[in-house]
């Protein structure tokens, strides 16, 4: 496009359709073939716009001649086919040949393309509606195959982990998901599902304690549970993060230790979104009320805010703290509250680990007094580190 004409008509933005003729696009407009158009020098942006909306063209970009140095805009046009005929071009396609070079009969690889039984599928599916989980149906069955001597499973390969979870998606709307919203679907199983099965429901009421719209609390026993639970009168309450994608998601449980084999048994289940007091409470009071919990000692994670829902609801009872989570508290404090400057990197760990090793010590004691003894001989051992210590008496 020459930006300085020489007597030859010159084009305006608003003229410029003038330059142009109809394609065999309708709507389209093309250029006359061999003969230039003239536009402004100030306006040939503007005027080569309108150009490409007129014509439908991209200009891709501006190019100097080795000659002159004229500047040339080069352009590539975009056209339907159906504004004409078109005519594919016969190629030779080099890789559809049936050579069969790469063709080996009886191949092991061409098993994965064969299906599984019928009975297989129905085995698969028969135990997911129990429970059990994806790996333990899979070896199940394989170990089970792996027995039958006969050749009833000719024509068909084995058993493999994806089988059993494509199995599971397709069952997820009887097994788990009875609605595409979460919240209406655990609606249905807790008050439906459950509740047919005689299960105990806790449904939490968030607006006592909460302003959020989208804070919800709920929570399940069996009747085996109930029974377990009605009896017991020294319980833990432990706290299980990270249970779902959601960061906020928490699981409470109460767990007992079952008389016939000596070790923990969860008693009831309860799922909230809120980290603060509001569904522990009501829980715990749900709990005594409603199923006849009677403690007389109750063991906690390091956790303030279920000491005082447990003053609350059971002001009567014992509480103590986990001996696992105890440490682990004592061990981040002792990183954040102990520094002497007179200590290199090496000695200020070295008399950490010291600090804790006495404090483990002192957790060994059965011996009320000779516990209290320990505890006053640890603070006059290490009274320079104030910072814990006043940390350590406050808890």
């Amino acid at each position: 496009m020459n930006q300085q004409p020489n007597g030859h008509e010159v084009y305006t933005i608003h003229n410029i359709h003038y330059a142009l003729i109809h394609s065999n696009v309708p709507g389209v407009l093309a250029f006359v073939e061999y003969e230039s158009v003239y536009v402004p020098a100030s306006d040939w942006k503007k005027c080569l716009q309108e150009i490409n909306k007129l014509t439908s063209s991209n200009w891709v970009g501006i190019r100097e001649t080795q000659g002159n140095g004229t500047p040339v805009i080069y352009s590539k046009t975009f056209r339907c086919h159906r504004g004409g005929s078109y005519v594919p071009q016969r190629t030779e396609r080099t890789g559809q040949k049936k050579n069969h070079d790469h063709h080996h009969p009886g191949d092991y690889r061409d098993g994965r393309t064969l299906k599984l039984t019928d009975i297989t599928l129905e085995k698969i599916r028969e135990q997911l509606c129990h429970g059990r989980n994806c790996r333990e149906i899979c070896m199940a069955l394989l170990r089970q195959f792996e027995s039958v001597t006969d050749n009833s499973n000719n024509g068909h390969r084995k058993l493999k982990y994806n089988d059993v979870y494509n199995q599971l998606k397709q069952l997820k709307y009887d097994l788990f998901q009875f609605d595409d919203d979460n919240m209406t679907s655990v609606q249905i199983w807790l008050n439906e599902r459950l509740r047919s099965n005689n299960y105990t429901i806790f449904n939490g009421d968030p607006s006592t304690y909460t302003t959020h719209s989208d804070t919800y609390s709920f929570g399940f026993l069996s009747p085996t549970q109930l029974h377990f639970l009605q009896q017991a009168r020294s319980v833990c309450m432990n706290a299980t993060y990270n249970i779902t994608t959601n960061a906020n998601d928490i699981m409470y449980t109460i767990v007992t230790r079952d008389p016939s084999t000596g070790t923990g048994y969860p008693n009831a289940y309860m799922f909230t979104n809120n980290h603060s007091a509001g569904p522990i409470k009501e829980w715990l009071a749900f709990l005594r009320d409603q199923c006849g919990l009677i403690i007389e000692q109750m063991t906690i994670d390091c956790s303030i805010a279920e000491v005082n829902v447990i003053d609350a609801v059971f002001p009567a009872a014992s509480i103590h703290y986990c001996a696992f989570h105890v440490v682990r508290s004592w061990n981040r404090n002792l990183k954040e509250k102990v520094h002497n400057p007179a200590y290199t990197v090496n000695e200020q760990q070295e008399h950490r680990g010291e600090m804790l090793s006495a404090l483990k010590d002192i957790m060994r004691y059965t011996d009320v007094d000779a516990t209290y003894t320990a505890i006053e001989r640890f603070k006059n051992h290490y009274h320079d580190d104030d910072v814990f210590l006043n940390y350590f008496e406050e808890h």
